[in-house]
C-alpha cells in the first residue's frame, strides 16, 4: 500500500465506523512489517485505543506484535511513550483514564518479564536484547518506575548487569531521569548502587534543552512533592516522629490506575538525590535552575524553610537524618553561589521574595544575616552530633560566601565567629558538646581567618576572637597528631604562617620599595626544603610611613602575648597604585604574597598583629618557628 492509502486511511478514521477502520489499520500494519510507531505513528496511535480492551484476544494480539517490535526498537519505544503523553493532553482525564490505565498494566506485565531474564544469565553470556531494551526503557522514560514492581525489578537488573552494561548518554548533553530517581530509592543500597553511574556522567555545566527535556519533569515532581510535605507542616508535623520510614512506607502505600502498587519516594532520600544532583551543577546551571525556572523556582524557599525549622528534641533519627540532607543541599548551593541567590534578578534584590508571612512561612532566611541567626538557633536546638556537625559545616559554607562576597560585612561574620567561640570554650551547655563537635567549631572560625586573609582582609581580621585560641592550638599540636585533633592543629599552624608572611611581606614592601617583596622565605625554604620562585615587585610604596610603622613594631608593641584586635596600622596618603605580579611564596604557595599584595594595593589602612610574633617565639610547632624565623629576617633586612 502507497503512502496514499495511507493518508486515506487517515482520512476516514473521523467518518468510518470504528470496527471497520481499526480492521483496516490493522492488516495495513500487517502489511508494513515492523516498526509501527516510529515509521507510521499516526495510524498505531488510533490503533493502540483499542488496548483498552486488551483482555480480548485479537487486541492481545496487537499488544503482542506492538511489544515484540519495542524490544527491538529504541525509536518505536520513544514514540509509544510520547503517545501516552500525547492521549492524556488530547483528551479529557475522564475519556482516557482506562486507557492510560491499561496501557500502564501492560506495561507493568511486559517489563516485569523483561527484567526477569536478567535473573538465570549465566557469568559471561550477554545479556538479551529484552533486557537491554527494558533497563534503558526505565532509565529514559522512568514514569513506569511509578510501579513498585516495575522499579524493584529494574533495580535487581542494574545489580546483575552493572558490570558489563555501558550507559551512553540518550542524547548529547542529555541524562537518564531514571538514574536520578533511584538517587530518592527508599534502599540505601539502591541509592550506593546507582551514584557512580550518575556521577560518572560528569558535571552539568549549562541547564540546555537537552539537560531540561531529561531531568525537568522529574525535578518539578519533587518541587512539587517537597512543597506539599512543606504545608503539611515538615519536620514539625506531629504525626512523623512517631512513625519510622519504612511504617510511614506501609502505612501510605498507595496503588496506582492500574490497581498496581504505587512505589515510594520518601523524603529524607528525596534531598539526599537533590543534593548529589546539585553537586554535578556547575554554577551557571545552578542560577538558571534555582533562579531562572519558573516551575522550579519553589525549590530554594522550600529549602530555606525547611532549615529555618529544626525538628524540636528529642529527634528521632529519621527526623534527623531528613534535616541533615536538607543541611547538605544548602551548603552545596552556598558553595556554588554564594550570596547571589539574595541578590539574582529581582527589584528587591531577593530571589526570596515569596517568602513573606502573608503564606505562613518563616522570613528568618530572606538574608544572609537572618540565615545566619537560624543557623545558630538550629545548632542550639539540636542535639547529636552528626546534626551539630553538619550545621557547622553549613555555617562554614556561609562564613565562605561572606568572605568572598565584594562588599565585606565584618559585623555578620564576627557574629557567627563569636558564636562559635563561645561553643569550644563554654562550660554551661547541657548536655555538653563532644570533643569532636567542639574541634570542628574550632576549625570553622580558623579556617574562615584563613580564607579571609588570603581574599586581602587584613591580618588583624577576627584575632580579638580567636588570635589567642589559634596561637594555643598550634603551640599544643602534637608531633604525630591523628583525626579531627590534627586537622585543626594543621589549620592553626597554617594560619599563624601566614599572618607572619604577610605581615613581614607588607611591612618589607613598605620599607624597602626597590628590595620589595624579594628574598622572603629563603630561610624557611632552606629548612622545609620547598622552592621560591619571585616573579615580580610592587612599583612602589611610602617607604617612609613604613619605616615609621617598623619602628613601632620594633619598639611599641604590645607586652601582651595575646594578639589584640587592631596591631599596628599603616595609613596610606592617598590611593596606592601597585602591580604585584605573581611574587613568590615562602611557604610553597602564593597564597600569602597575593594577601600581602591586596593588603598593599586595596586598603586604605594596613594592620599587622605584632602580637602574633611574640606568640609565634613561644610556639613549639617547627613550621611556625621557621616562619617566625624568616619573617623577622625578612624585615631586619629592610
Amino acid at each position: 500500500m502507497s503512502d496514499g492509502e495511507e493518508q486515506l486511511l487517515l482520512q476516514n478514521w473521523a467518518s468510518s465506523p470504528k470496527q471497520a477502520w481499526f480492521k483496516e489499520a490493522w492488516l495495513f500494519l500487517q502489511r508494513r512489517g515492523a516498526h509501527w510507531w516510529c515509521k507510521h505513528f499516526a495510524v498505531t496511535y488510533h490503533l493502540a485505543e483499542l488496548l483498552r480492551y486488551h483482555q480480548q484476544p485479537q487486541v492481545r494480539l496487537i499488544w503482542e506484535a506492538m511489544s515484540e517490535q519495542m524490544a527491538s526498537c529504541v525509536a518505536c519505544t520513544n514514540s509509544y511513550h510520547n503517545a501516552k503523553a500525547l492521549y492524556a493532553e488530547e483528551f479529557e482525564p475522564q475519556a482516557v483514564a482506562s486507557l492510560l490505565s491499561a496501557m500502564q498494566l501492560l506495561d507493568a506485565q511486559r517489563l516485569e518479564a523483561w527484567f526477569a531474564l536478567a535473573s538465570p544469565l549465566p557469568p559471561g553470556q550477554a545479556p538479551p536484547d529484552k533486557l537491554l531494551s527494558a533497563v534503558f526503557e526505565g532509565l529514559v522514560h522512568d514514569s513506569v518506575m511509578e510501579d513498585a514492581g516495575v522499579c524493584d525489578a529494574l533495580v535487581l537488573a542494574l545489580k546483575t548487569l552493572q558490570a558489563t552494561i555501558d550507559l551512553q548518554p540518550p542524547a548529547e548533553g542529555g541524562r537518564y531521569p531514571g538514574l536520578y530517581r533511584l538517587l530518592a530509592h527508599p534502599d540505601a543500597a539502591t541509592r550506593i548502587l546507582v551514584l557512580p553511574m550518575v556521577q560518572r556522567a560528569g558535571p552539568i555545566p549549562t541547564y540546555n534543552e537537552e539537560v531540561e527535556f531529561s531531568l525537568g519533569p522529574l525535578l518539578e515532581r519533587w518541587t512539587a512533592t517537597l512543597h506539599n510535605w512543606m504545608q503539611a507542616g515538615g519536620l514539625a508535623a506531629s504525626a512523623i516522629p512517631q512513625l519510622s520510614q519504612q511504617q510511614q512506607q506501609q502505612q501510605v502505600r498507595l496503588l496506582l490506575p492500574s490497581g498496581r502498587p504505587a512505589s515510594v519516594q520518601p523524603i529524607g532520600p528525596i534531598w539526599l538525590a537533590l543534593k548529589v544532583f546539585f553537586q554535578l551543577l556547575e554554577p551557571e546551571a545552578m542560577v538558571s535552575i534555582l533562579l531562572e525556572t519558573p516551575s522550579l523556582r519553589d525549590l530554594l524557599p522550600t529549602l530555606f524553610r525547611g532549615v529555618a525549622v529544626p525538628p524540636a528534641p528529642p529527634v528521632p533519627p529519621p527526623q534527623a537524618a531528613v534535616y541533615r540532607s536538607m543541611l547538605a543541599c544548602l551548603i552545596v548551593v552556598l558553595r556554588r553561589l554564594g550570596l547571589q541567590m539574595w541578590q539574582h534578578g529581582q527589584p528587591d534584590g531577593s530571589c526570596l521574595a515569596a517568602l513573606d508571612s502573608a503564606d505562613g512561612w518563616t522570613t528568618a532566611c530572606r538574608s544572609p544575616a537572618a540565615l545566619g541567626d537560624v543557623l545558630m538557633r538550629a545548632f542550639d536546638c539540636v542535639q547529636d552530633e552528626p546534626t551539630q556537625k553538619v550545621v557547622l559545616q553549613a555555617i562554614h559554607a556561609l562564613l565562605d560566601a561572606w568572605i568572598a562576597a565584594p562588599v565585606r560585612s565584618q559585623h555578620a561574620t564576627y557574629a557567627l565567629l563569636g558564636f562559635l567561640r563561645s561553643q569550644v570554650f563554654q562550660c554551661w551547655r547541657f548536655p555538653p558538646l563532644s570533643a569532636l563537635v567542639r574541634s570542628t567549631a574550632a576549625f570553622t572560625s580558623l579556617a574562615a581567618m584563613h580564607h579571609a586573609i588570603e581574599v586581602g582582609y587584613p591580618t588583624s581580621f577576627a584575632c580579638h576572637i580567636w588570635g589567642q585560641a589559634a596561637c594555643e592550638e598550634a603551640s599544643r599540636m602534637d608531633p604525630a597528631p591523628a583525626g579531627t585533633v590534627a586537622k585543626l592543629g594543621k589549620e592553626a599552624t597554617h594560619l599563624m604562617v601566614l599572618i607572619l608572611q604577610v605581615d613581614a611581606t607588607t611591612l618589607g614592601g613598605c620599607c624597602d620599595p626597590t628590595r620589595a617583596l624579594d628574598g622572603l622565605g629563603t630561610t624557611v625554604d632552606h629548612i622545609l626544603g620547598t622552592t621560591t620562585a619571585v616573579k615580580g615587585r610592587p612599583d612602589h610604596v611610602h617607604a617612609s610611613q613604613g619605616k615609621r610603622a617598623l619602628q613601632q613594631l620594633c619598639g611599641e608593641a604590645s607586652p601582651s602575648s595575646a594578639p589584640h584586635a587592631h596591631g599596628i596600622q599603616h595609613e596610606q596618603q592617598g590611593p596606592a597604585h601597585l602591580r604585584v605580579c605573581g611574587v613568590g611564596s615562602a611557604w610553597s604557595s602564593q597564597a600569602g604574597s597575593l594577601a600581602a599584595a591586596q593588603q598593599l594595593s586595596n586598603l586604605e589602612a594596613i594592620r599587622c598583629v605584632p602580637a602574633y610574633w611574640r606568640s609565634a617565639s613561644q610556639c613549639g610547632a617547627p613550621t611556625v618557628a621557621a616562619a617566625l624565623l624568616s619573617a623577622a629576617a625578612h624585615v631586619a633586612g629592610c
